[in-house]
């Protein structure tokens, strides 16, 4: 227990700290590069004092954790943990391929049906482009890993299987 706001507030922040430097390490947040572009070591700093006022907010510093069934290293964890993670990590990023379902077939020039009505194909998202007449294209593959390429076709033979 601490004697005042104050020095609650410093054993809070020290604790975040050092909780943010495991989770920096551990590539499950932000690196500092990444961070310099959202304010870097001012913003980290001001978000783990907001941190610690929200933590006292929850468990004000009059709390007796010597008497209770609650652990204020387990506590602060779990709760900087969280609220770190929520500010500074790493987006998972978008799929980067959609299942898509044939609606229509398509014949190459050969006749030979090119995509056929009711399979199920995936489209590379980042391949979507649209031309001046309103239609759209993309990247179209046989396999969610795009190893076998079909062919860039236009997206109206296709709905998402989402």
């Amino acid at each position: 227990m601490c004697k005042n706001m104050t020095d609650a507030l410093i054993e809070d922040a020290i604790e975040i700290t050092w909780i943010f430097e495991s989770l920096l390490a551990a590539g499950k947040i932000k690196s500092w590069d990444e961070l310099s572009y959202i304010g870097g070591a001012i913003g980290v700093k001001q978000e783990i004092r907001k941190i610690a006022e929200q933590f006292e907010e929850k468990f004000p510093y009059e709390t007796t954790w010597e008497d209770g069934e609650l652990d204020y290293i387990e506590e602060i964890e779990k709760f900087a943990e969280e609220k770190l993670i929520e500010a500074f990590g790493i987006e998972e990023e978008a799929e980067e391929v959609q299942k898509v379902i044939c609606i229509n077939e398509r014949n190459a020039i050969s006749r030979q049906p090119q995509i056929i009505a009711g399979k199920e194909y995936y489209l590379d998202l980042s391949s979507v482009n649209g031309d001046f007449e309103g239609d759209w294209y993309g990247e179209i593959y046989s396999d969610k890993n795009k190893s076998e390429y079909i062919g860039h076709l236009k997206l109206n033979h296709f709905r998402s299987c989402i």
